[in-house]
Order: C-alpha cells, then structure tokens, then sequence
C-alpha cells in the first residue's frame, strides 16, 4: 500500500513539472510533501495543471 502512495506521489510531481506555472508549483510540491497523491490533486482542483 505505501508503494502505490509512494508511486502516486511521483507521478504527480512529473505532472506538476510538465504542466503548472512556477507561481503554482511550489503550493502544489508542498501538498505533496504532506501526503498529497494525484489523485487527491485533482480533488482539491488543480486538475486544470494536471493534465
């Protein structure tokens, strides 16, 4: 279960970097930090940066 949460922590950063301007990025990188997976992302509406 932690590697799947691990791997989802990933591969939202990977979104992150393709796809949010600087401005935005950094808030989003800190919700990661704290436990934040894509999918959690993309509940709290920063789906429009990941694509």
């Amino acid at each position: 279960m932690n590697e799947d949460k691990d791997r989802g922590q990933r591969i939202a950063i990977m979104a992150i970097k393709e796809n949010t301007p600087k401005d935005v990025e950094q808030e989003i990188l800190n919700l990661i930090s704290a436990g934040d997976t894509l999918k959690d992302l993309k509940n709290r509406g920063y789906s429009t940066h990941l694509s």
